[in-house]
C-alpha cells in the first residue's frame, strides 16, 4: 500500500528569485517510487516554462481582464490548452482562472465562449457542461445570465432548478429575491425563464418593488435607475398594476425637473446678485461696449431694437439697466406703437 504524497524538501533558489518543490513518494518500505520537481503556479515566469501556454493563459492566471478582452478581440483561442507539470492536465485559459479563483477574467472567457462558440459547444456537450459547472461553482447567477442571453434554453432552465433547489432561493421569498435580483440587473433574458418557472414570484416580486420605491422615492440616481427597471417586468404583470409603475415613472420625473428648476434660479439669482454689486448706478461703467438687444412689444408683436452700452468686460449691471429703463427706452427709439418692454433678448460683446 502507497502512502500519500510527502512533501520531503523544499530548495529555495533565492538568488533566482524563484522556489523550486521537489515532490517524492514512497511506498510502505520508504522506498523512492517516484519523484517530480516542479515551479509553483504563484510565480509568474515559472509559468512561462508550462508546456503550451499562451499569453491568454497568462492574462487569465493574473486575472488581467483588460488583456483578456484585448487578447480575445486579437482572435486569441480561448480552447488553447498547457499542460500543467505536476498532474499533467491540459488546462484551458478558462479552467486556470477558475483554479485560480479570477473571477472576472472567467467571467470573460465564459461569456466570449458561449456567445462566439455556440455551435461547437452545442455540437460537444461534454465541452459545454465543463464549462458550465466550473462557472457555476464560483458565480451562480452570472451561469443563468449567460445561457439565458445566449439562447441555451436547455441549460438555463437546468440552471435555474438548480438554482430553486439551493437553501438560499428554494423557499417562495427566495424566489421572489431572485427575481428582484436580475431586474435590478436589467436582465429580461433571465426574468422570462423565471417568469416561465414562477410567474407568481413574478408578480410578487413586482408589488414589493413598487411599495419600496413608494417608501424610498426620492431624486437620487440608484432610485431613477430602479424605477426605470420596472419596465422589464411589463410582459408579466397586467395592464392596470403597470400604471402603478408608470405613475412612479411620472412622479421621479416631475420631482427631478421641479430639482433642476430650482438650482437653475438659485444659480440665476447668484449671478444677477454678483452683477448688481458690481455694477454702477447707470449700468455705463467701463471701457468694453456691447451691444443690449432689447425686446419691445405692442398688442400683437415684437420689435428689437440695440443700443449700445459701455460696461466692464463681463457686461455686469447691463440687464439691471435695461430692466430698469426698458419702458422708457422702448418708448424712446422703438418703432409707434412698441412702447411695451418684453425684457432683454441677447447681451454681446462689440
Amino acid at each position: 500500500m502507497f502512502r500519500n504524497i510527502l512533501w520531503c524538501m523544499i530548495a529555495a533558489a533565492l538568488f533566482s528569485g524563484c522556489v523550486r518543490i521537489n515532490v517524492e513518494q514512497r511506498d510502505s518500505s520508504g522506498r523512492v517510487t517516484d519523484r517530480t520537481s516542479y515551479y509553483p503556479l504563484s510565480k509568474k515566469k515559472d509559468m512561462k516554462r508550462w508546456e503550451g501556454i499562451t499569453p491568454l493563459h497568462l492574462a487569465a492566471f493574473n486575472d488581467n481582464s483588460g488583456r483578456v478582452k484585448a487578447l480575445l478581440n486579437e482572435g486569441a483561442d480561448p480552447f488553447a490548452q498547457t499542460l500543467e507539470p505536476v498532474y499533467e492536465r491540459k488546462l484551458t485559459p478558462f479552467e486556470l482562472a477558475g483554479i485560480v479563483e479570477s473571477d472576472e477574467s472567467a467571467a470573460i472567457l465564459a461569456e466570449h465562449m458561449l456567445k462566439h462558440y455556440k455551435q461547437r459547444l452545442e455540437n460537444n456537450e461534454d465541452e459545454l457542461i465543463s464549462i458550465l459547472a466550473l462557472l457555476w461553482k464560483r458565480q451562480p447567477l452570472l451561469t443563468l445570465e449567460l445561457t439565458a442571453k445566449y439562447g441555451y434554453d436547455k441549460w438555463a432552465r437546468h440552471t435555474l432548478n438548480k438554482l430553486f433547489n439551493t437553501k438560499k432561493y428554494s423557499t417562495k421569498e427566495g424566489k421572489i429575491t431572485l427575481v428582484r435580483t436580475f431586474a435590478h440587473r436589467n436582465d429580461a433574458n433571465a426574468l422570462r425563464y423565471l417568469a416561465e418557472a414562477c410567474p407568481s414570484c413574478v408578480q410578487e416580486a413586482y408589488e414589493q418593488e413598487i411599495a419600496n420605491l413608494t417608501e424610498v422615492f426620492d431624486t437620487r440616481r440608484i432610485v431613477g435607475k430602479r424605477i426605470r427597471g420596472l419596465k422589464y417586468y411589463r410582459p408579466y404583470v397586467s395592464a392596470s398594476a403597470y400604471e402603478k409603475a408608470i405613475a412612479l415613472q411620472q412622479r421621479y420625473n416631475d420631482a427631478v425637473r421641479r430639482q433642476n428648476a430650482q438650482f437653475y434660479d438659485m444659480i440665476g439669482q447668484a449671478f444677477h446678485r454678483a452683477a448688481s454689486n458690481t455694477s454702477t448706478s447707470t449700468g455705463s461703467g467701463g471701457d468694453t461696449e456691447f451691444e443690449v438687444v432689447l425686446k419691445c412689444r405692442s398688442y400683437y408683436d415684437i420689435k428689437h431694437i440695440t443700443l449700445i452700452r459701455r460696461a466692464d468686460g463681463y457686461g455686469n449691471g447691463l440687464k439691471e439697466w435695461a430692466n430698469r429703463n426698458g419702458e422708457s427706452l422702448c418708448r424712446q427709439y422703438a418703432p409707434d406703437g412698441y412702447s411695451q418692454y418684453d425684457g432683454v433678448y441677447n447681451i454681446k460683446r462689440r
